[in-house]
């Protein structure tokens, strides 16, 4: 693993954690629009690092080191349109933010244990993307309850 892919990693999650507080920030002074900022600025992120994440798989699939390539394929292209979605979604009906907000958790968690099955690659990779798929999915949690 490259140096610099922890740093950029780890650095991915700090719109998730600065959202997070934000939100908190604006629920605490009040100030309904600093939370509403707050959930869409955290959602579109989401949404464009699960798209991301899900791109990953394309280049990953194609790799020798993976045994079942066609269902990776498929499943990197379902993430990236369901993201893509799931903003369609939100545009439209803009009450399902908590619901959205789960989804994207879910996808979260099902990029990670793909990775984890699949990749024969670097043990610190994977206990990184462990590390980070818990915070980012402890945000999207936090998250969620914020925006009930």
């Amino acid at each position: 693993m490259l140096r610099l892919t922890p740093i950029l990693t780890w650095s991915g999650t700090l719109p998730f954690v600065g959202c997070v507080l934000w939100s908190i920030l604006g629920e605490y002074l009040s100030v309904p629009q600093l939370v509403l900022e707050a959930y869409w600025i955290f959602i579109a992120y989401s949404i464009v690092i699960l798209s991301f994440m899900a791109g990953t798989l394309w280049g990953k699939a194609n790799h020798r080191s993976f045994s079942h390539h066609g269902p990776l394929l498929l499943l990197s292209n379902v993430w990236a349109l369901l993201a893509w979605l799931l903003l369609m979604a939100l545009m439209a009906y803009d009450h399902i933010g908590a619901a959205i907000v789960l989804l994207l958790a879910v996808g979260y968690w099902n990029l990670y244990a793909v990775e984890k099955r699949c990749l024969k690659g670097s043990r610190d990779y994977l206990d990184l993307r462990k590390k980070v798929t818990f915070v980012v999915m402890a945000c999207h949690g936090l998250m969620f309850v914020l925006m009930l």
